[in-house]
């Protein structure tokens, strides 16, 4: 009763001084940045896609152009929508881009970039949907605009602990324009590359300019009842810099509010099936090729034929005698010798048992008088050491034989 007294304190006091602990912590929220999710690392544009989902417009993504292959697409595609040619700079083929203008010409909208990561060297490319507008790419080669470059300082900074917000403060203006129905808000933009667009002003409906060359960064054309706007690159809309200056100001006036954006990137890669056919007379002479060096292979023989002699079962000696040879070799000879010794051993001690009360010199004398053999025999076939002393093993192990046929 006391112990069980003693027991029920304790724990009232350790409950008491737990919540006194407890009263004295001060909790405190903090933000801590983990860095992007997985899907913001797969799509450079998930940032943008988040922005819509703030402004209630829907939106879709697709890895293909295969939509562009029906004809009966511009019919049945809301002309309230919005079609953004993500990375698709000369992937573009004429019937597809037939296809897409025939959609624009009835309302659509259609925005694509003059830029293709997927391509070496996009200056020797040509895109039906540019060609038709007559807007030509001028590639420049400016380190200090490259979007490369300012990924790898966003990078640098969140390392540094920085936030894109802070990042964003080392990004100028590289133009500055506004729209026509917001004369009075003067919109900054930087679209990190220092590739210009080259198109006739008579035709356009619209162009922005550039600060550091003579040319535009964005240009319209009306097409029919549609419109379809050019820009020289889409990397001011990437995840980190869709935050900085007015990048995601332009990207709400640009998109409807009422239709749905669809953004096409071309990661449509074409099957086994249909690239041999392509290349029909290619793949027949690698087919060749592969199976004349089979054909070497299974045919070619290195050296003669060697004859084939069957095994014989070997006798129980045969193994005994080499598992003997190969214990010799690795310096196992007293082990061999020990068996035999301790078998004598045991039968001298079962038919002479004063054997074990008699002194070594004595024992000795004893056994070789009974034996008819000298105490050195009796010695080297019992006690001595003979490792690696290759003639007194052999003589050491006939005597054994002789001492275990006497008894």
């Amino acid at each position: 009763m006391r112990r069980s007294l003693v027991i029920s304190l304790l724990v009232v006091a350790l409950l008491a001084l737990g919540y006194l602990v407890y009263r004295q912590i001060e909790w405190v929220d903090y933000e801590k940045d983990l860095g992007p999710t997985q899907e913001a690392r797969r799509d450079p544009y998930f940032g943008a896609k988040l922005y819509l989902d703030k402004l209630n417009i829907s939106h879709e993504s697709k890895l293909h152009f295969r939509d562009f292959d029906d004809p009966t697409w511009a019919d049945s595609k809301p002309l309230e929508d919005t079609v953004v040619l993500v990375d698709a700079y000369g992937s573009l083929s004429e019937a597809r881009a037939k296809v897409l203008l025939d959609w624009v010409s009835r309302g659509g909208h259609v925005i694509a970039a003059a830029s293709n990561p997927f391509l070496d060297d996009p200056s020797g490319v040509d895109d039906p949907l540019f060609e038709y507008f007559g807007v030509e790419v001028e590639r420049n080669d400016d380190s200090e605009l490259d979007s490369d470059v300012w990924d790898a300082i966003g990078d640098l900074g969140h390392l540094s602990g920085w936030s894109d917000k802070d990042v964003c403060e080392f990004l100028p203006a590289q133009t500055s324009f506004y729209f026509e129905d917001y004369d009075d808000y003067d919109v900054k933009a930087h679209f990190l590359t220092a590739d210009i667009l080259q198109a006739d002003p008579d035709d356009a409906y619209s162009m922005i300019g550039s600060d550091y060359y003579d040319g535009s960064l964005m240009v319209q054309f009306e097409h029919g009842d549609g419109l379809v706007t050019f820009m020289v690159s889409f990397s001011m809309w990437q995840n980190w810099a869709i935050g900085c200056l007015d990048h995601a100001y332009i990207f709400w006036q640009l998109v409807p509010g009422a239709g749905e954006v669809t953004f096409y990137r071309n990661q449509d890669f074409p099957g086994l099936g249909s690239v041999i056919w392509k290349y029909f007379h290619l793949s027949l002479v690698i087919a060749l090729l592969l199976l004349v060096g089979w054909l070497w292979m299974r045919g070619s023989r290195f050296g003669p034929v060697r004859e084939y002699h069957p095994s014989l079962p070997r006798q129980l000696l045969e193994h005994i005698d080499a598992s003997a040879r190969f214990l010799w070799r690795m310096d196992k000879g007293q082990t061999l010798l020990k068996n035999g010794r301790d078998m004598v051993l045991s039968v001298l001690r079962y038919r002479y048992p004063e054997f074990l009360q008699m002194e070594t010199e004595e024992r000795l004398r004893h056994l070789a008088k009974v034996l008819h053999m000298t105490p050195e025999e009796i010695d080297l076939a019992l006690w001595r050491d003979i490792q690696g002393n290759t003639p007194d093993f052999v003589h050491a192990v006939r005597l054994l034989q002789m001492i275990k046929e006497k008894l």
